[in-house]
């Protein structure tokens, strides 16, 4: 690609005063096929389409290599060959490493003032029909800071001294109201990109990375975002949005830690027993009650910690705080997590279990917290629940 570009170039430097030499391209086919092998060519310019004058001198070429029919020469048939008139290229080939004869591509190819590929069409060979086809440098137009081609409808336009709009200096238009695009191309295995940078230093890429079917976008030199050939998109950088973002499924690449904290008022007695909720919550007569309150989690939520703050200086009494899980389908309930004040006593402490990150199935199950076991009762305050925390992480968008 990089040599299609300079071939461009050089070839569309010629306006009125042209500039030798010129870079021309062409396209070889051979029995209708993009030919491929080593070509002798021969080039010669003449002020007429036939028979006319020669201008400058022969360029010749031995054993040129053609590559899926394109191949290219760097032509010279002097300072002063165009002139400001038009001119006929005359091409001769044959096989490479070959004595023989050459065979003349009919007709001539014109050559405006400023050169340009045109059309030679059909030669026989003695055993095999050689044909070049249109050459890959179209009518370009040079002028003080722009290179343009086309005729203002399909139009390229290169370092433009006047913008398209306030910012635009490179722009392609088609004149049409379908799809509109530009492509960049590589051969089998390659990695085609879009680059920006400032002042001659990379700053943002943009690349298919073909090994692993991978659309990335780089800044900077770090990875910000991946799709792959599916359609994922993964984002490996912090995500500031603006506007929503809407999408089918969101799944962090880390887990996220979340937790849901549930007030000590919250909790009620299904026996209906009193209860003081001031500063916490304790049935007001004391005894042996059953607290529950219910708490829910994001489905696919893995449960990590159980943390329970309360209070217990009765020495005759002792509760239990568990997180358990009630199966919808047949009544069972069974113990995701549970801490005790046995043996533990104090003024707000802190109790934690480890929930072995058990999956949460809000298909199958409720969940929901208890406080179990004796109370001392409102008129001595030596037991009484704070409030409950449970910790999770999740991998999906919550």
């Amino acid at each position: 690609m990089n040599r299609m570009c300079i071939g461009m170039v050089l070839a569309c430097a010629g306006s009125a005063a042209i500039a030798e030499p010129f870079v021309y391209q062409g396209q070889l086919k051979e029995s209708g096929a993009l030919a491929n092998g080593e070509f002798d060519f021969r080039f010669e310019l003449y002020d007429a389409e036939t028979g006319g004058t020669q201008i400058g001198a022969t360029n010749a070429f031995g054993n040129l290599e053609v590559v899926d029919g394109v191949f290219y020469v760097d032509l010279d048939f002097g300072d002063f060959a165009f002139e400001g008139t038009d001119r006929w290229l005359r091409i001769q080939v044959r096989p490479g490493a070959n004595v023989g004869s050459y065979t003349e591509l009919q007709p001539r190819t014109q050559m405006s003032k400023a050169p340009q590929a045109q059309i030679a069409d059909e030669a026989l060979f003695a055993d095999h029909a050689i044909t070049a086809e249109t050459l890959i440098n179209p009518q370009w137009t040079d002028a003080p800071g722009i290179l343009w081609y086309g005729d203002g409808n399909d139009r390229v336009r290169i370092n433009r001294s006047t913008a398209i709009d306030s910012d635009s200096y490179f722009d392609v238009h088609a004149d049409t109201g379908g799809d509109v695009g530009m492509l960049v191309s590589g051969l089998t295995n390659s990695d085609p990109f879009y680059g920006f940078a400032e002042d001659g230093t990379v700053r943002a890429i943009m690349e298919y990375d073909s090994s692993a079917g991978v659309w990335r976008l780089v800044n900077d030199g770090s990875t910000a975002m991946n799709v792959n050939s599916s359609g994922v998109v993964s984002f490996l950088q912090e995500i500031n949005a603006i506007q929503n973002i809407q999408a089918f499924e969101y799944n962090y690449v880390i887990p996220k830690s979340r937790r849901v904290s549930v007030a000590a008022q919250t909790f009620n007695s299904p026996e209906a027993e009193p209860l003081d909720i001031i500063d916490g919550v304790e049935p007001v007569n004391g005894g042996d009650v059953r607290l529950v309150a219910p708490v829910h989690f994001p489905d696919g939520a893995s449960l990590n910690r159980l943390r329970v703050w309360c209070t217990d200086v009765d020495p005759f009494g002792s509760q239990t705080y568990s997180l358990r899980r009630t199966d919808i389908e047949t009544g069972n309930w069974g113990t995701v997590g549970v801490v005790t004040t046995v043996g533990i006593g104090g003024f707000d402490i802190e109790l934690t279990d480890l929930l072995g990150n058990e999956i949460v199935d809000n298909s199958k199950y409720a969940y929901w917290l208890e406080a179990d076991g004796i109370w001392g009762g409102t008129s001595g305050g030596s037991t009484r629940l704070q409030g409950v925390t449970v910790e999770y992480t999740v991998e999906v968008a919550d």
